[in-house]
């Protein structure tokens, strides 16, 4: 049996021709083909026949440890061709790192345009970084991730041995601001002219005239990624020149099977040198860092959790010399709020349903039912309101005895037992001149506190339909944050996680949180957190988390999902070595956006936890 892998003959790039002898086990065809087929997000490209197809490069590189086990153990012999063997051994060359210590390093940067003095414990992650070919930085928000990669990037770019042409950052939209930010601070006038980096928006088009001026340093956002016209014009800038490719909140690829994640892995082989930041890489399991590891290292197995920590940095809250949080109610900060005799109501009703389905086995065929579910009740625990303005809600109620008169009386009620219990907490800060960042993960209750509730208090918001642009426009991301952050009767601001957990500073004008809802997403929630809680300020965090009171023999989901939670924040620890995060998870605080985290393994632990006794 015999399995020759080599470059296609025809024109199709980046590919490989993945060709079985004739006499080859039909198990071990199937099982590789079913396994490249996890690896891509493309089919297979069958030529001949089924024992001879295409596969991406990226799936082969990424693959070599499932084909060697063959080679190993089946006796299926391998053949490379020269162009895979030289592939593989670009690979495993040593690239970008250097051997500097702590005072050459700063009079490096000095010299070199960057003006920003790196604190000590910046320095020594910065250390640690240039000596390994591609690096991890898992730092806390407000650690300084972004300043210590412009310097990383400085040192590497003006070594004469390395000489890089160019820096690519692929980062959430709300961070653009954040690196253009740093880059004002960490260099000098002679630098900062040359140094600025080209935001990729717009249509393809757009896109492709601004790479096609021969500009040096790019900024793109996760989604835009997504067209494969712009994919091949990163590729090509990749291939055609010496860069740096930085992954800013780099748990976006944390999925394996996400489309995202598959597409940025395709260019892991291009860049000179390769980062990845994130205060958060791994909220679940081992597998969340797998393919963020993949992508610096696609040929190399994952080391188990006490040799990984090898290969990353992390500076953590208590480097900062941060105070802890006061969670400002017991326990661990949970404030009741009793539900309102209708939404206790309309509550059961849908649970009820809930939990026979619940009870039932769950697979991926369910999934997206399971999902709407647990949905349902997180808004009928948030704010039964929700409920009400969605498309065809007869078909959307999990509960099939929702009559008219309750419909009703929900309808009438846009305000929530919780809402009110934020807009109270919010005003009586106010009064004592105090700002407050209010956290739901429902559009409409953060445009209702903002727009309605909180009004008086010149509150503003920000949620995915918020867009990007600079501080001078009306309406933006960046003009609202400085309104916030600036303007003295701008007392509140209301904020959804997707739009606003990741980038975005608010700790020196801010020192209260308020959290309306809880889900599964531990990392969006720590990162939400640390919104207010970083370096930069160290007045007294005070952190509230509502929490639904349901009648005595109905299963709370807030409570349910907090310990969800807690056991996640736990695996964090494990390999990220950082004792807040033990803190954290004994405090049972944490709050996110859900949706497609919800997974099964979740599913199954909230029916384990409905059938608690609190």
């Amino acid at each position: 049996m015999k399995l020759n892998l080599s470059k296609p003959s025809s024109e199709e790039k980046d590919y490989v021709k993945v060709e079985f002898s004739s006499d080859t086990d039909e198990t071990i065809v199937q099982e590789l083909r079913t396994y490249f087929l996890t690896k891509q997000k493309e089919n297979l490209k069958d030529l001949d026949s089924h024992k001879v197809f295409l596969i991406n490069l990226i799936t082969l590189i990424s693959s070599l440890d499932r084909i060697r086990y063959y080679n190993d153990h089946e006796s299926l012999e391998i053949e490379f061709d020269s162009f895979i063997e030289k592939t593989l051994e670009k690979l495993q060359e040593k690239k970008s790192s250097l051997t500097l210590k702590k005072n050459e390093i700063e009079d490096l940067l000095k010299l070199n345009g960057f003006k920003r003095k790196l604190k000590p414990f910046q320095l020594r992650d910065l250390e640690r970084l240039i000596s390994i070919d591609h690096g991890m930085n898992f730092s806390v928000p407000g650690a300084g991730k972004t300043a210590v990669s412009l310097a990383l990037h400085t040192l590497l770019k003006n070594d004469k041995n390395i000489n890089l042409d160019g820096l690519i950052v692929i980062a959430p939209l709300n961070a653009f601001g954040a690196w253009d930010d740093e880059i004002e601070i960490c260099f000098d006038e002679s630098v900062k002219k040359n140094f600025k980096f080209t935001r990729l928006l717009g249509r393809y088009d757009d896109i492709e005239n601004q790479i096609n001026k021969n500009k040096k340093n790019y900024i793109i956002n996760y989604h835009k990624f997504l067209n494969p016209e712009i994919q091949n014009s990163i590729r090509k800038l990749l291939i055609q020149g010496k860069y740096h490719l930085i992954l800013d909140e780099s748990h976006r690829i944390k999925s394996e099977t996400s489309i995202i994640a598959q597409s940025i892995r395709e260019l892991c082989i291009y860049p000179e040198r390769k980062d990845i930041l994130s205060g958060t890489p791994l909220t679940w399991a081992q597998s969340d860092i797998e393919n963020q590891w993949n992508f610096l290292h696609p040929h190399e197995y994952l080391p188990n959790a006490n040799e990984f920590r090898n290969y990353f940095v992390r500076t953590t809250k208590r480097d900062l010399n941060l105070p802890p949080i006061n969670r400002t109610a017991s326990p661990a900060g949970r404030i009741n709020v009793e539900m309102s005799k209708p939404q206790k109501i309309l509550y059961s009703k849908i649970l009820i349903p809930a939990l026979n389905k619940l009870g039932g086995k769950i697979s991926t065929s369910n999934l997206k039912e399971m999902r709407k579910c647990v949905i349902q009740l997180l808004q009928a625990s948030s704010n039964p309101y929700l409920l009400t303005i969605r498309e065809n809600n007869e078909d959307y109620f999990m509960g099939d005895d929702i009559d008219a008169k309750l419909f009703r009386e929900i309808s009438e009620q846009e305000f929530s037992p919780k809402l009110l219990k934020a807009a109270e907490i919010a005003r009586k800060l106010a009064s004592e001149r105090k700002k407050t960042l209010i956290w739901s993960y429902f559009v409409h209750n953060v445009e209702s506190l903002a727009t309605k509730l909180l009004q008086d208090l010149n509150a503003q918001f920000i949620h995915g339909g918020v867009g990007v642009g600079s501080e001078e426009e009306e309406d933006t991301r960046e003009s609202k944050i400085k309104k916030f952050n600036e303007d003295k009767e701008c007392m509140v601001m209301v904020a959804n996680f997707s739009a606003c957990a990741e980038g975005i500073s608010l700790h020196r004008s801010c020192n209260n949180a308020i959290y309306i809802d809880r889900t599964f997403q531990a990392g969006h929630y720590i990162q939400s957190e640390n919104r207010i809680h970083r370096l930069g300020n160290n007045d007294k965090k005070n952190i509230y988390y509502l929490e639904s009171v349901t009648s005595a023999s109905v299963p709370n989901i807030d409570s349910r999902i907090s310990r969800n939670l807690q056991r996640k924040i736990q695996i964090m620890d494990r390999y990220l070595n950082d004792p807040d995060l033990n803190i954290l998870s004994e405090s049972e605080d944490d709050s996110d956006p859900l949706d497609y985290e919800l997974t099964i393994k979740d599913l199954e632990d909230l029916i384990n936890e409905f059938a608690k006794k609190e």
